[in-house]
């Protein structure tokens, strides 16, 4: 099955929303972890924490006056490189997934990791390889560059 068909067609946080679902799911299937609540809500806490580099990453994007919609990468006209984007080159993605980790923890139980692995595999093939395509096309040796120096993910 030739999968480029899916390519920027699904917006991620709908990826994102219906793993959650779907990990919810899946809570009463799998055995409990056993998580101490402490380990549970400081967990939550670091997600949540990390959470913030989303927003930061939008507001870059509109700062920069460059489009960052995951289904319309063909509009982007700057290479963002600044600011959170220094430290992963994917914040939005990777907030994404730290909110799914973050629901992992609290539903407590090992089948539900399968929605953050998911989502990686997901947005790796589906999202940012397609992106890093149409971006080594349209900014060249800068975006060859940035690539070789900031990581995909952290």
């Amino acid at each position: 099955m030739d999968l480029r068909r899916f390519e920027h067609r699904i917006p991620p946080p709908l990826v994102m929303v219906a793993l959650a679902v779907g990990m919810a799911a899946l809570r009463h299937l799998g055995p409990e972890l056993g998580l101490i609540p402490e380990l549970r809500w400081g967990g939550i806490a670091v997600c949540a924490l990390v959470f913030w580099i989303g927003p930061v990453g939008v507001w870059q994007f509109r700062r920069a006056k460059t489009s960052g919609s995951p289904t319309q990468i063909s509009r982007a006209s700057t290479l963002v490189t600044g600011g959170v984007y220094r430290l992963t080159r994917n914040p939005m993605y990777l907030a994404l997934l730290c909110a799914l980790s973050g629901w992992a923890l609290t539903l407590g139980t090992l089948g539900v990791w399968a929605g953050p692995l998911l989502f990686v595999a997901w947005i790796t093939r589906l999202q940012i390889i397609p992106e890093e395509r149409f971006l080594r096309e349209t900014f060249g040796a800068d975006y060859a560059a940035y690539q070789a120096k900031v990581r995909r993910w952290i």
